[in-house]
């Protein structure tokens, strides 16, 4: 009788591709990094003065630095403060509020493209219990999640390694932001009026 070993977590062996190639993606993505000494180099200030460089197109610029930032992992409020840094109070919260969303469902989906719902699949009853609760409650769960977390990358993929939809991850994280993103936002412009004016 053939015998097939089965690992205690996972429904099917072919799973373990998924989380390889998940590995091999983060772990080259952050070498890439490294080698340019992308993460090294970067603070609110350095993201500033690079972006107010390209003009009209700085806002193009801001979102496409903050969408590769979280795919490094770099977290988002260090891209959060240099947007209120670059644009002020009103505009800023705006600009952030869609770079940062802009920014997390592109991890999402680049996510989800290599690493599949593999959390689907785990039978540990920590996850299943988590994965319950997304199944049930979406939007609330995403809203509340990204209240407390933002734009933290380990939650973007967590998020797109369950069972959510696209659609549910994308309005639970723009209703989610909106309070986090006016927080750092509007504390960074007061910081700067009162003490660095």
């Amino acid at each position: 009788m053939e015998h097939q070993s089965k690992s205690p977590y996972f429904k099917f062996p072919a799973i373990k591709l998924r989380v390889i190639a998940l590995a091999l993606f983060f772990i080259g993505a952050y070498l890439i990094a490294q080698q340019n000494d992308f993460i090294t180099a970067l603070d609110p200030y350095a993201v500033r003065d690079v972006v107010k460089h390209w003009g009209i197109l700085s806002v193009v610029v801001f979102i496409f630095f903050y969408a590769i930032g979280l795919l490094l992992y770099i977290p988002g409020t260090l891209f959060t403060v240099a947007g209120a840094l670059l644009f002020g109070k009103l505009y800023g919260f705006l600009v952030v509020w869609v770079a940062a969303n802009i920014a997390i469902n592109t991890s999402f989906f680049t996510v989800r493209l290599v690493g599949g719902k593999l959390l689907s699949q785990v039978q540990h009853p920590l996850i299943l219990k988590m994965m319950n609760r997304l199944d049930d409650y979406p939007l609330q769960t995403i809203m509340f999640l990204r209240l407390c977390l933002f734009t933290a990358p380990v939650l973007n993929t967590v998020l797109a390694l369950s069972n959510v939809r696209g659609i549910d991850h994308v309005r639970g994280s723009l209703l989610g932001t909106i309070m986090p993103t006016a927080t750092v936002v509007f504390l960074t412009d007061w910081l700067l009026t009162h003490f660095y004016s």
